[in-house]
């Protein structure tokens, strides 16, 4: 694909559709938009353009089919995986400007948000009526809380509510520049707009789930919310072995009680929970090497009959359940207000400067597999077993989603080395042996599809369809 307009063009163009002070050109700005703490390559972008309504978005599309201009669709920045860092010369299209809350339906439970609105927003407004919004696992509350959720970003409860929480959305797509409106909401009159249908309908919105912004740009989506509870209650139940700590989940989970629920390491509880680097050194020497940690939530006697359901279990598989955590107060408080608030990857990262994580799903047999080989691979190449940071949830249907995560020094080149070798290695490696990796982010796209050629396939169908230019971040998903 060969550009049919100048840099001094595009950026002319730009700036009449959206004016001239939303359209950034300044090295110095563009600059943030060329890269994330992911290992992807940098690149920088033609432009930065920050349109303000759909018909913006409509109009930027179709100087960008006219011309062939790749697009780089962008939302908060917070994906932290090269998801939006352009793979050839792009515009990337910031839509942080689209951030209003258009609607909170109390009957349907559901609110109608643009792209732009983070979870923050969300939360804050979401409480003010009564409810409250879910809150991804390692992403931070000023990441979009519609294009978070589209890109199938575990929540931390997944294992209540299932895995998705979109209901529908709108999008520009490029072969019309039209809009296209999924579920009950593409039905003119629709009684419920926020329903997601049945057949096409509900298929409709799938397309968009891990799109990377290959297909088209979303503008507006319906997200779930959920009543605030009477009580909620924070248990910990510490393990000195994965295998005890994943039986007793699986248990836990047939019981279903609770909404959260997950498996931290010691390393990762310790990030989660502590104020400071600092807290965190003396948290982690206290803690044992495994945790399931559960939020139990509604009125006070239905909190209280879940919490005797879980110590009768305690009792049959010998394990501990505690209101707290040794050497940290307030535990049970500080995991609330992760769930609630998240500080994701932002604070986590803290601890040396950046933190990579490495998201798959995979059943249970395999975790302690995956976890022994990604623990031989960091001993080869010199890095710490102990930072090794390790988080499972679970997922409704069965599976569960898991997260290796590795630190180091960005302002170090042997340690950035030594880790990108790591991550790289282990993430391929992961590949092989059989994890599932549904978002394939840049660098191990190749590897995953390379062992689903059928499904590539159809996804290049599927691209082929709605951007026949193939505008819309070219290079991502090997949509080449």
């Amino acid at each position: 694909m060969i550009m049919a307009a100048s840099k001094s063009v595009i950026e002319e163009n730009m700036s009449a559709i959206v004016g001239s002070k939303h359209v950034l050109t300044d090295p110095k700005d563009l600059e943030k938009y060329s890269k994330d703490n992911s290992f992807v390559s940098p690149k920088m972008p033609i432009c930065v353009v920050k349109p303000g309504s759909l018909e913006e978005v409509q109009e930027i599309m179709l100087f960008a089919n006219r011309y062939l201009v790749p697009l780089v669709p962008y939302s908060t920045g917070k994906n932290n995986q090269g998801a939006a860092v352009p793979s050839v010369p792009a515009v990337v299209v910031d839509v942080s400007r689209l951030n209003r809350l258009l609607e909170v339906n109390t009957r349907a439970r559901v609110a109608l948000v643009e792209p732009g609105l983070t979870f923050s927003v969300l939360q804050k407004e979401a409480k003010k009526r009564g409810f409250r919004a879910l809150m991804p696992v390692g992403h931070p509350a000023s990441a979009s809380a519609l294009i978070t959720a589209l890109e199938h970003v575990p929540f931390y409860a997944w294992p209540r509510y299932e895995t998705e929480l979109v209901m529908t959305i709108a999008a520009v797509v490029p072969r019309t520049c039209g809009v296209l409106r999924s579920g009950m909401w593409g039905i003119e009159g629709a009684r419920d707009p926020y329903e997601p249908g049945e057949g096409p309908l509900l298929f409709l919105s799938k397309f968009w789930h891990a799109s990377q912004g290959t297909l088209g740009i979303v503008v507006a989506g319906h997200l779930k919310l959920k009543d605030v509870p009477e009580v909620n209650r924070v248990l910990f139940m510490p393990f000195e072995k994965l295998d005890d700590a994943l039986r007793a989940m699986h248990r836990i989970r047939r019981l279903e009680t609770g909404e959260e629920l997950l498996i931290l390491n010691s390393f990762d509880l310790a990030l989660l929970m502590s104020k400071d680097p600092e807290e965190f050194e003396d948290v982690r020497a206290q803690l044992a090497p495994w945790y399931v940690v559960h939020v139990l939530r509604g009125s006070k006697d239905e909190v209280d009959y879940q919490e005797a359901d879980l110590k009768d279990l305690a009792l049959e598989l010998n394990m501990k359940v505690e209101p707290y955590v040794p050497g940290l107060e307030n535990a049970p408080e500080r995991i609330l207000q992760e769930v609630e608030e998240p500080g994701g990857w932002e604070k986590t990262s803290r601890y040396k400067g950046a933190r990579n994580t490495i998201p798959f799903i995979t059943i249970q047999k395999r975790v302690p597999i995956f976890l022994a080989e990604v623990l031989r691979l960091a001993e080869k190449h010199g890095y710490s077993r102990e930072d090794v940071g390790f988080t499972i949830v679970p997922i409704k249907a069965g599976p569960l989603h898991c997260e290796f995560s590795f630190h180091r020094d960005p302002e170090d080149p042997e340690d950035t080395k030594r880790v990108r070798e790591l991550y790289v290695e282990a993430g391929n490696r992961l590949v092989e042996m059989n994890a599932h990796f549904d978002k394939p982010y840049p660098l191990w796209a190749s590897a995953v599809y390379q062992r689903a050629e059928r499904w590539h396939r159809i996804l290049r169908k599927v691209k082929k369809s709605f951007d026949p230019n193939n505008i819309m971040n070219p290079g991502k998903l090997m949509l080449w």
